[in-house]
């Protein structure tokens, strides 16, 4: 029995499935831009201009635009082929083959593409030509067609009035107008995200026969922004690409372009590279191409580990495989995925998991030596105490120092720690090697753990000596420039007036944090009344430039700095000793000294009776002239200078630094 015609049914498609799907797709303009790409390259243009129009010309971002121009120079069309391709959702395009008429791959599949127009734009206006016809012209009432739409109307087909077309291009191609532009999809947008998202999108725009202009300017590569700081690159055989000139001699390595177990049709071609520092945003991706445009924008959250190395990887992946006619589709409309339950899929990020990880363990090895060599270059003495050490131990010394460049290569190690840490490792090497301790450091070596090893060998009292090392030579600094003041007198005895009393380390090494004790002195300046008076008859009558009390060494210290011009008597330096020493025993119990500094105007066998007589009533009394006690000074610091020179040697490599190569950010990271 065969069914009568009353038996059938009808498949009815609501204008709602447009509205949902010309809506929602495509969220932003840089992918309807693709689309429109796209298009142009299935009809075999070579040229698509694209031009943001603002109200009294081109307009420098969308914020200003009234309305978006897009043409092309490609085959154009005719009244039929509108109709039956342009205007009807969902054509396949690839049923009349998988080459265009001038041998170019078919990009779209899907005959969805057109619509990512309509999410942009409430009027689209088309004026399109085909060599020897008659230009074709209509307008797309996009808002009309979503309110028809929304009050739940079936109509099979919707009328488009015609449009004049004379400005359709010459001698074939098409123009399309988009007006009423939608703020929330555009106006966040600036034109040059557009030009670099266009530039990332497309594998075939920097061939010489196909190119694409943004407001009369043509993509290039410097558009992609992401080749600009790569140390290290990985390509498959034959693969091109396109490095700025700075980079032009970047050594490369490869990566094969498929699994040995895969269909002979499946293969990757492309790069992947690390940059210098970690990267951020849009260019820390790995976007996947098919057919030269992407098919997915990136798939490295789906095949990174949690290493380091991942905030470093960019690249570009093009796997045809994926886009077969004869199988499914598998790239989502607005290519941002690819469904990942498919075989294809699954195969590819298993490829690149495995790739990514190989090349990590490359990129530790090569960022190593990179910093190795870096570093000997901008401390060219720290080569020289290296290539002095014998030949058993250099090997070890460069294996120490290539440890810790693995901190620096995987940022673990500041840039600021640098210094510091390599000054620690080399101290600690020389410990080690000195004291015969080569189990110490073979078993440092073979540490898994760099920190640990930077651990061990910072762990060395030679580490707080050098730490000493760097006061003391400021110190020996001080008071190089300080005897240099000794011939002007006035000028001396403000210098020393200001500095002597926070610094009592010229008097004697131990009185390092030198401190006040307000309080204790206030209680003093009370028990001594007129001895202690500030004003200057008190200071003309004790010859006194100033006096202080300070905490230090464990005790008190009472300093009185004389005129560099005076000459006191013994007996007056003993009796205000005594004084002071009576005033001192009544304010506190704790340990304390006095010291008195004068000038040159005591001849010397005075100030030794002066000190003996005064050492009667406080053992530790201590008289000294400004002369003496610079050269006191200089001459502890300098013994202990020369008794830790070797130390010394060791400190210098790092007092030199040659700047070389591009100077980074500490912070960094690129931005997209």
């Amino acid at each position: 029995m065969h069914a009568s015609n009353d038996d059938r049914f009808q498949f009815r498609v609501q204008l709602s499935i447009f509205d949902h799907l010309s809506d929602g797709l495509y969220s932003n303009v840089a992918a309807v831009l693709t689309e429109a790409v796209a298009n142009a390259w299935d009809a075999d243009a070579s040229q698509v201009s694209i031009y943001i129009c603002g109200e009294n010309g081109l307009a420098d971002n969308f914020r200003d635009a009234q309305k978006l121009v897009i043409e092309d120079d490609g085959h154009g069309m005719d009244r039929e082929a509108v109709q039956d391709r342009f205007l009807t959702i969902g054509y396949q395009r690839r049923n009349e083959g998988d080459r265009t008429p001038g041998g170019r791959k078919v990009m779209g599949r899907k005959g969805l593409g057109k619509l990512s127009l309509m999410s942009i734009a409430d009027q689209i206006r088309i004026a399109t030509r085909r060599e020897g016809s008659a230009p074709v012209g209509f307008l797309m009432n996009v808002a009309e067609i979503r309110r028809t739409a929304r009050k739940g109307a079936e109509v099979p087909e919707f009328e488009l009035p015609a449009e004049p077309a004379e400005d359709a291009p010459t001698p074939h191609g098409t123009r399309l107008i988009l007006q009423g532009l939608r703020a929330h999809r555009v106006r966040a947008t600036g034109i040059d995200n557009i030009r670099r998202a266009l530039a990332r999108r497309f594998a075939v725009l920097f061939g010489s026969d196909f190119s694409v202009l943004v407001n009369g300017q043509k993509i290039d590569q410097s558009d992609r922004k992401d080749l600009e700081d790569i140390e290290f690159l990985w390509k498959t055989e034959g693969v091109e690409v396109p490095l700025p000139a700075a980079a032009a001699s970047l050594e490369t390595f490869a990566f094969p372009g498929r699994e040995e177990d895969w269909p002979n049709d499946w293969k990757v071609e492309g790069w992947i590279a690390t940059t210098r520092r970690p990267i951020g945003g849009e260019a820390n991706a790995l976007p996947i191409f098919a057919r030269g445009r992407i098919a997915a924008e990136n798939v490295l959250p789906k095949v990174k580990g949690k290493q380091h190395f991942y905030s470093y990887v960019t690249g570009q992946i093009a796997a045809d495989f994926l886009d077969l006619d004869d199988k499914p589709d598998i790239i989502l409309s607005d290519r941002q995925r690819l469904l990942e339950d498919d075989e294809r899929v699954a195969k590819l990020q298993e490829f690149l998991r495995k790739q990514l990880g190989r090349m990590e363990a490359e990129w530790k090895r090569l960022r190593s030596a990179n910093k190795h060599e870096d570093r000997l270059r901008r401390y060219p003495k720290l080569r020289e105490w290296l290539d002095g050490l014998p030949e058993g131990w250099r090997d070890k010394a460069a294996n120490l120092l290539r440890t810790i460049a693995e901190l620096e290569a995987e940022d673990a190690l500041p840039v600021k720690d640098e210094k510091p840490l390599l000054r620690a490792a080399v101290m600690g090497f020389e410990r080690i090697r000195l004291n015969g301790r080569e189990d110490e450091l073979r078993e440092a070596a073979e540490r898994s753990d760099p920190e640990a090893v930077i651990r061990i060998l910072t762990n060395y009292d030679e580490l707080e000596v050098a730490a000493y090392r760097d006061i003391v030579r400021g110190r020996i600094q001080a008071v190089k420039d300080l005897q240099k003041l000794l011939e002007d007198h006035s000028t001396l005895e403000k210098v020393f007036q200001k500095h002597l009393f926070d610094h009592l380390w010229l008097l004697d090494p131990s009185w390092d944090h030198a401190t006040d004790d307000e309080v204790m002195e206030r209680q003093l300046w009370t028990l001594g009344g007129d001895a202690f008076a500030d004003d200057e008859a008190t200071k003309d009558k004790f010859k006194r430039v100033d006096i202080r009390l300070r905490r230090a060494g464990g005790g008190y210290v009472l300093v009185e700095l004389k005129r560099h011009t005076a000459r006191p008597k013994a007996t007056e330096l003993y009796e205000q000793c005594e004084s002071y020493k009576e005033y001192l025993d009544a304010a506190t119990r704790e340990r304390h000294t006095i010291v008195v500094v004068v000038g040159q105007g005591m001849p010397e066998k005075d100030r030794e009776k002066a000190e003996k007589l005064m050492r009667t009533v406080e053992p530790s009394a201590v008289v000294v002239t400004y002369e003496h006690l610079l050269d006191k000074a200089n001459r502890a610091y300098s013994e202990f200078m020369e008794k830790t020179n070797k130390l010394a040697t060791l400190d210098r490599l790092f007092d030199e630094e040659i700047e070389i190569g591009e100077t980074h950010a500490e912070d960094g990271t690129i931005d997209a």
